[in-house]
């Protein structure tokens, strides 16, 4: 089975006419203009008020982006049945997906000039992105139609998974040294929008029928994107977004319990960042004034060890190259991962290094708290 993202090769010298170019011209100043608007401060509230603009934006998402899948004539591997499944859905919602041909038939060919409007169409997009970028922490998928919801949700999921140079390479607008793609784009739009419990809900609810796509993308954010220690926004795009899913699906955390250890890595590296540079905090739970005067009363009616459970750690973040928020979500990750006893067996598998990060003083207290229950749910599920 091979799956072909449908690209201008043959019309890079195509004519266009005066009356496309004026049109493209036109649609590629108004979505500037959009962009542009979206990165003022407060307009992403107002641009989200606006359902036409998101009804357009949902649409030009995947304008004109168009696989062709060939596929051998019998399809004997399960995964490719249901990769099949997933294409066909999409097919029948004309997303995407335009043709699927077996290999023996010859492909569909354009005439010269079919596709003047490639060029536009690719800056309608870049800028559909940004915009999207931007204003995506204020939006919610609640407030728009069904139809919406699901373009919105198979069109990110989509460039997440597309192997096309359209996804992967850096967008054409960006400096040398910025490696933006629109798989990029598309994980920091997902982010943002799992901010909101609901967004995040609803991707997952549209995307219930689509195993093998789900199966991909996590593979995707996991394998190219968690486990790269030189592009740590990314990594914590990542943490953030995986998360959400883990937190709202139960099929995706069977999903991503098969990454146990790229969450178990995230948390190791920076342990041993604290660790070499001996980043320990002089206000360590143990220590604190607070802790050691109310230490016989109970956690629960303890306002002040709620507070230091919160917003103090033994760690000290200045120069830990992330956040200890953003390692007590990697941690909180794994915790939802336990809660599904047919999650256990890919989490027992690093028990010793989850013991590791228990015992060592180097981290964050709340972390290794976390990573306690998640070994207690283990053991009561196994």
């Amino acid at each position: 089975m091979d799956d072909r993202a449908c690209e201008d090769e043959d019309n890079l010298f195509a004519l266009i006419s005066e009356r496309e170019q004026e049109l493209a011209h036109r649609c590629i100043v108004i979505s500037t203009i959009i962009r542009n608007l979206s990165f003022v401060p407060g307009n992403d509230v107002e641009l989200c008020r606006s359902r036409s603009l998101l009804n357009v934006l949902a649409h030009l998402l995947v304008f004109r982006h168009e696989h062709e899948l060939v596929m051998c004539e019998h399809l004997d591997d399960q995964n490719e049945i249901e990769y099949m499944h997933c294409v066909s859905y999409l097919k029948k919602k004309s997303l995407i997906y335009k043709n699927i041909r077996n290999e023996c038939e010859d492909r569909t060919e354009r005439r010269p000039g079919d596709q003047w409007w490639w060029e536009c169409v690719q800056t309608l997009r870049e800028n559909t992105l940004v915009t999207l970028s931007n204003v995506c922490g204020a939006l919610n998928l609640n407030n728009l139609d069904e139809q919406v919801i699901e373009t919105y949700s198979l069109g990110l999921i989509h460039w997440i998974i597309c192997k096309s140079h359209e996804a992967v390479d850096p967008l054409s607008t960006t400096s040398e040294t910025n490696m933006l793609s629109a798989q990029r784009l598309c994980i920091e739009i997902l982010t943002k929008l799992s901010i909101n419990d609901i967004n995040i809900d609803l991707i997952c609810a549209n995307l219930n029928r689509m195993h093998s796509f789900m199966d991909n993308f996590v593979h995707v954010i996991c394998r190219e994107y968690l486990s790269k220690r030189d592009e740590q926004t990314q990594r914590e795009f990542s943490v953030v977004l995986l998360c959400a899913l883990a937190k709202s699906d139960q099929f995706v955390s069977r999903v991503i319990a098969k990454y146990t250890p790229c969450f178990l890595s995230f948390i190791e590296d920076f342990e041993e960042v604290a660790r070499r540079y001996q980043l320990l905090n002089p206000n360590h739970l143990h220590y604190h004034p607070n802790f050691i005067q109310s230490s016989h009363v109970s956690a629960a009616n303890n306002p002040n060890l709620r507070v230091l459970n919160e917003y103090v750690s033994n760690i000290n973040e200045d120069n830990l190259g992330t956040t200890i928020d953003m390692l007590r979500r990697c941690s909180n990750t794994l915790a939802y991962l336990s809660v599904y006893s047919e999650n256990v067996p890919f989490i027992l598998k690093y028990e010793n290094r989850i013991l590791d990060l228990v015992t060592s003083q180097f981290v964050d207290f709340k972390v290794a708290q976390i990573l306690s229950e998640v070994l207690y749910n283990c053991s009561v599920k196994s």
